[in-house]
């Protein structure tokens, strides 16, 4: 698997800070401002499955620090990439005109 960084980005302000996970799983994410975050976890080959503070499920991965200072935050992560195959079709069943197929994964 690739290098994992956990990062923190400012509902309000965009991206802040982050941090490498280390090869026992740890991170550690300093100078961070009492703020409302997005937890993101990158490379985009891997996502989020649970992300906790203090064994608490952090809801829609928003990390709310604005009222507390901090605790130990388990991110759990997958790189267990799904795939969406479709057809674009107009009101008559028929390949909709000018449709552009775009694959993921």
């Amino acid at each position: 698997m690739q290098s994992l960084r956990v990062s923190l980005e400012s509902v309000e302000q965009g991206p802040q800070s982050g941090a490498p996970v280390q090869a026992d799983g740890s991170f550690v994410v300093k100078n961070v401002l009492p703020d409302l975050y997005r937890v993101k976890v990158l490379p985009a080959t891997v996502y989020a499955t649970s992300i906790k503070l203090e064994n608490e499920e952090v809801p829609e991965g928003q990390l709310d620090l604005r009222r507390h200072g901090g605790g130990a935050l388990t991110v759990t992560v997958s790189g267990d990439m799904g795939r969406v195959e479709g057809t674009v079709t107009d009101d008559d069943g028929k390949p909709a005109p000018r449709s552009e197929e775009r694959r993921v994964g």
